[in-house]
């Protein structure tokens, strides 16, 4: 069939003005702030998809369904058709399939474009799944189109397919989100999906595809065709629940997959490459930070400043050299030096006793020189609660005296305090 004629008689072409217009419009009125993922591909890919699998499949689904209706209307499988059965379905799905990939397509180049990011084979992923997947749905379309009626056939795959997809990830257990075809989260910075995040959206949909073209084919007797489909499709259902049964909220993903750039030895500073604009400058921040708590005999002290931008969802192990802390952020907003500082006092406890976790800080910063912005921040923290404000004033005391002692006496103070103020919290 002439490839005019095929896009002439196809019900994708006079679908094409709607369907495309839901995931442009979705991308208009929801993207957000593309900004927030600093150019990250798999951030921008994933996040811009989560509106657009359900529509792309409901659409694929239920067109599929129409095309083969429309086959089975004009009596083509009673005719002594010199073309494969998988040929004449190709044809006709062809358009059908192309125009689900622009709806999933379309949306995430106008993404891309806006965050001025470059696609990454990491990154397009969960769109290689999404375009796979659309494959699977025009299969399973069109089988099902030709056993039921298409006025009947059509309507109800555009609700279901879209429902089940989209509504995956509502459910109280967590399987479903993992098999629908729909990666079930944005990835966050550093995050990319991993290959066997992918696998049972594929061993499910795909299982049932492959089951339904078998029942299509006329090279073997019905029972063995029907017997093999029916294993196919159980087997594939089966293997992808096995695999997800006991996943979480979130799919498994690679993290700390982010480029990154590092500068200067003790400290060594890195931060992802998307933000390091000013990473020299945020060194010398951090350097003069550190050189001062050195110097008022503070230890230890890290060797090797590192963003946790680049740990997406997960938390990197601590270490007495390794200090974590959300530098873009601070160089966004201006608190550098503040993080550095209170990164690097660390105490053995997750609630230390107020006194003494405020005098600590207090002469911290007063050592790093920040001591008039930390009272300031303090002092207005704790104007409405009496106790807190009796807190940071002893706190003040304690820390004025201290200052006027021996750098040496000041630093036993200071390893004193921090043990004292954890005996005092337990």
């Amino acid at each position: 069939m002439r490839l005019l004629t095929v896009l002439r008689t196809s019900s994708a072409m006079w679908a094409a003005p709607v369907a495309l217009m839901l995931p442009v419009f979705y991308f208009i009125v929801g993207h957000g702030d593309l900004e927030a993922y600093h150019g990250y591909a798999p951030s921008v890919v994933s996040h811009t998809l989560l509106p657009d699998y359900s529509f792309a499949y409901a659409v694929v689904s239920g067109l599929s369904a129409w095309e083969s209706g429309r086959l089975v209307l004009a009596r083509v499988w009673e005719s002594a058709a010199a073309r494969s059965r998988y040929r004449i379905a190709l044809d006709v799905l062809a358009p059908v399939v192309v125009l689900g990939w622009l709806m999933l397509l379309l949306p995430v180049a106008m993404a891309l474009i806006v965050a001025h990011s470059a696609p990454t084979p990491a990154a397009l992923r969960p769109l290689a799944l999404a375009l796979l997947m659309c494959v699977a749905h025009a299969v399973i379309g069109f089988g099902i189109g030709l056993r039921v009626a298409r006025f009947v056939a059509v309507p109800l795959l555009l609700v279901i397919v879209w429902v089940l997809t989209a509504f995956s990830v509502t459910y109280d257990e967590m399987w479903p989100r993992h098999l629908s075809g729909r990666y079930p989260m944005g990835l966050e910075f550093g995050e990319v999906t991993s290959m066997i995040s992918l696998v049972p959206h594929i061993l499910l949909t795909g299982g049932l595809a492959l089951g339904v073209a078998l029942l299509w084919s006329r090279r073997a007797t019905a029972v063995l065709r029907s017997t093999l489909a029916a294993v196919i499709a159980v087997g594939g259902i089966w293997g992808a629940y096995a695999m997800v049964h006991d996943w979480g909220h979130n799919a498994p993903v690679l993290t700390r997959q982010a480029p990154m750039t590092c500068v200067g030895t003790a400290p060594r500073l890195c931060m992802p490459s998307a933000t390091a604009q000013n990473i020299m400058e945020t060194r010398e921040q951090a350097a003069s930070v550190l050189e001062r708590l050195r110097g008022a005999g503070v230890e230890p002290i890290p060797t090797l400043v590192t963003d946790t931008l680049q740990d997406g969802g997960t938390t990197g192990a601590l270490t007495s050299t390794t200090l974590r802390i959300p530098l873009t952020e601070a160089v966004e907003t201006g608190t550098v030096r503040s993080r550095v500082l209170n990164g690097t006092v660390r105490f053995s406890c997750a609630r230390p006793d107020a006194s003494d976790a405020y005098a600590v800080y207090m002469w911290a910063s007063e050592v790093t020189g920040q001591g008039d912005i930390y009272r300031s921040r303090l002092t207005s923290a704790a104007t409405s609660d009496a106790k807190a404000e009796a807190a940071v004033d002893l706190a003040a005391g304690t820390v004025s005296d201290i200052r006027k002692k021996s750098t040496a006496d000041q630093s036993r103070w200071y390893a004193r305090t921090l043990a004292h103020a954890c005996e005092q919290s337990g």
